[in-house]
This record gives C-alpha cells, sequence and structure tokens, in this order.
C-alpha cells in the first residue's frame, strides 16, 4: 500500500508504511518506513536509527515480532545517544518502542520514558488539590533501578533493564496494606524482579515471589490473620 503524506502542504509519496525484517543488519534512514516489524527466529538484529540531526521530528516504531531468544538491538548512527545511552535491546516477543529525534537525540516515546514527568504531575495535581491529596494518605509511586524496601501503599516501577532487582515487602503490615510493582521497561523476562516476602507468606507460601513476565504488573494484598500476601 502507498500513502501520501501532506508536509506543509506538499505531498510526499512514502512507501510502505510497514515493513517486515529479517535481515540481522538494517540501516534507518530519514525516509525508511515508520514502522519495522523485527524477525528475529534466525538471527539477532541490529536496527541503526540515522543521525538525529537529518531526521527531527521523524518517528520510528520498532517491534520484535517472533518468540526466539534472539535479540533487537536498536543503537544510534554518529555520536547521538537514545534516552543517555547508545542502545537499547529487545528480548521479548511482541515488545514495541518507539523512537522521536529532537534534532539533537532520540528520545523513546513509551510510557517508561514519560515516567518523570507523569510523576511531577501527580505531585503539583496533589499540591494543588486539599481533597485529592487527603485521598491518598500513604504511599509512593516512583521507579527503582537496584533492590530497595518498600512500603505499604507504594506503587512501583521496577527497572530491571541493568540487573535483577529484590523489593522488600514490609514485615508488618496491617490488613488490607497494598503493594503494585509494574515492569517499565518489559525486561522482568531478561532480568528478574523479585518480591521477599520478609516473614510472611506470598499466596499461601513460604517463599518469594519472582516476576519473569515482561510488561506485566502486580498488585497484592495483606491479610493479617494468616500473616499472608494476596495476589489482587
Amino acid at each position: 500500500m502507498t500513502t501520501v503524506r501532506y508536509e506543509g502542504g506538499i505531498p510526499h509519496i512514502l512507501h510502505d508504511e510497514i515493513a517486515e525484517q529479517t535481515s540481522t543488519t538494517v540501516a534507518l534512514t530519514k525516509n525508511s518506513t515508520p514502522t519495522v516489524l523485527c524477525n528475529a527466529a534466525s538471527a539477532p538484529i541490529t536496527v541503526s536509527l540515522p543521525l538525529a540531526s537529518t531526521s527531527e521530528g521523524v518517528i520510528f516504531t520498532i517491534k520484535k515480532t517472533d518468540s526466539s531468544s534472539n535479540a533487537v538491538t536498536i543503537q544510534r548512527s554518529g555520536s547521538d545517544l537514545i534516552d543517555g545511552v547508545t542502545s537499547h535491546t529487545i528480548t521479548q516477543q511482541y515488545v514495541t518502542m518507539a523512537f522521536e529525534s529532537d534534532g539533537t537525540s532520540w528520545s523513546i516515546l513509551n510510557l517508561d520514558s514519560d515516567f518523570s514527568f507523569l510523576q511531577a504531575e501527580i505531585t503539583a495535581r496533589m499540591n494543588a488539590d486539599s481533597t485529592l491529596a487527603s485521598l491518598i494518605t500513604s504511599g509512593n509511586v516512583y521507579e527503582v533501578t537496584s533492590s530497595a524496601a518498600v512500603a505499604a501503599g507504594d506503587e512501583v516501577f521496577a527497572n530491571t533493564t541493568s540487573n535483577p532487582i529484590t523489593l522488600t515487602l514490609p514485615a508488618s503490615p496491617a490488613t488490607g496494606a497494598r503493594v503494585k510493582v509494574v515492569d517499565p521497561r518489559g525486561t522482568w523476562g531478561t532480568n528478574t524482579c523479585t518480591i521477599a516476602r520478609n516473614g510472611n507468606k506470598i499466596a499461601g507460601y513460604n517463599a518469594d515471589l519472582d516476576l519473569t513476565i515482561p510488561n506485566d504488573s502486580v498488585e497484592i494484598v495483606f491479610y493479617s490473620p494468616t500473616s499472608d500476601w494476596r495476589m489482587k
């Protein structure tokens, strides 16, 4: 399918909007197909973004379509950075990442890249609205990249991109205490997020809970008569 895109009133005829790639190396240009489906079943694939300086406003969406263990690596050109690093890797089937150039570097458009802005927005709204602030009496929303202790009411974005993480639950929570854990970068399948029970049971077992499903989120609620965290 051929697509016509209008920029400043000038029609630009583009090739197919979606392209499937099986080559081990894919070099994108400013005018490449904006959606790239990478089938790495036969071998790992490396996708090179064009120079950010020549691609301001361009957005590429890249998805790994196969279930193999072969990774899809998205890397920079020249000295560009992609959210502060030189490359990002997709290891799980159906995980999708979007990249946009601002003329200087590339930014990831997925939810996790906007986390800091989202957290600031929530805080500002709470400070401006005393009723809303009074409804949220405990707990915080935050991201971690290393092991940490969590408190009742916390919502934690457990970023295991670089390493496994262990989150230790409170030792003596009250009935109804809740903790929510989210995989913001789809990396739990590569680096596990472990919820350490800290003396209480989880789902009836005297064992820690390993979270290994990419892009998953888990919320647990404590029931004190049986000293058990239960999955919501």
